[in-house]
C-alpha cells in the first residue's frame, strides 16, 4: 500500500469513527427527548441513583442519567475547613467566580438581593475549542434552616432575562442546588447536586473530560479558596451555631 494511499485510509477511518460517535450520540439524544425533563432535584441525603465517578482529594463526584436529557446530573460531596457564614459570604461574591471557577471568564450580579434573599446573575465560560463560548442567567436563592442550621443554595434557569449575545450560546437548562450542612464552627460538609443543559452540541464523549477536568476543578478551588485565610468574609445574616 503507497503511503498516499494508507493516508486515505487513515482519514477514512477518522471519519468513519466520527459519523459513528455523531449517530450514537444522535440517537442517544432523540431517546432521551422522548422523556419528559425532570425538574425536581431528588433529596441532597438520598444517594439512591448516584454513581461514583471519582473520588480524588477528599471529593467524590456522582453521576446519574437524567429523564428527558442526554447529559448526566452531577453531585459532589466534600469536606470544607471553613465556617458557615465564610463559604455562604465567598459564594455569594458573584463577582469573584472567575478568580476559582476553571473558565469562567465574566461574572456579575444583574439585580441585588430581594427581601427574600433571592438575585438574578450572569456568567460566561469561555470553554476550549470545539465547544465554544456559553453564558448562563441564572436565578439565585439563599436561605437557612433555623433548627440545623444548614444553608441551602438554590440556582435555576432564568435564560430569557436578557438578550442573547452574539457568537456564545445561551445556556437552556440549570437546575442547581448548593447544601452547606455545619459540622461544627470550622468544618462544613457541601453537597453540590443539580442537571444542566449547555446548549448547543457537545458530543456525549466530551461529557466525561468536563466533569474531570472542569468541575472537579472547579470543586477543588472552591475548598482551596474557602479555607484560605487571605478571603475570609463573613455575612451577618448567616449563623454558624
Amino acid at each position: 500500500m503507497s503511503r498516499d494511499t494508507k493516508k486515505f485510509a487513515g482519514a477514512g477511518q477518522v471519519l468513519v469513527l466520527s459519523i459513528l460517535i455523531l449517530l450514537s450520540f444522535a440517537c442517544f439524544a432523540v431517546q432521551a427527548e422522548t422523556e419528559a425533563y425532570r425538574t425536581d432535584l431528588p433529596p441532597y441525603q438520598d444517594d439512591a441513583g448516584w454513581e461514583l465517578m471519582l473520588d480524588r482529594g477528599g471529593v467524590q463526584i456522582y453521576t446519574r442519567d437524567w429523564p428527558g436529557s442526554s447529559f448526566v446530573a452531577i453531585k459532589a460531596v466534600q469536606d470544607i475547613q471553613a465556617s458557615l457564614s465564610n463559604i455562604v459570604a465567598n459564594y455569594a461574591d458573584i463577582d469573584s467566580f472567575p478568580e476559582w471557577v476553571k473558565d469562567m471568564d465574566d461574572a456579575y450580579p444583574l439585580s441585588t438581593f430581594d427581601d427574600t434573599r433571592s438575585r438574578r446573575v450572569y456568567m460566561k465560560m469561555n470553554l476550549p475549542w470545539p465547544l465554544g463560548d456559553r453564558d448562563i442567567v441564572s436565578g439565585q436563592s439563599f436561605e437557612q434552616e433555623t433548627e440545623s442550621k444548614i444553608v441551602r443554595i438554590r440556582e435555576w434557569n432564568e435564560a430569557d432575562a436578557i438578550p442573547e449575545n452574539e457568537g456564545i450560546v445561551r445556556m437552556p437548562k440549570l437546575n442547581n442546588e448548593f447544601v452547606l450542612i455545619p459540622e461544627n464552627e470550622k468544618l462544613t460538609r457541601m453537597i453540590w447536586q443539580g442537571h444542566t443543559e449547555p446548549g448547543g452540541y457537545i458530543p456525549a464523549f466530551l461529557v466525561n473530560w468536563l466533569i474531570e477536568d472542569v468541575f472537579y476543578a472547579s470543586v477543588i478551588n472552591m475548598k482551596n479558596r474557602f479555607e484560605s485565610p487571605e478571603y475570609f468574609k463573613t455575612l451577618d445574616w448567616v449563623q454558624d451555631k
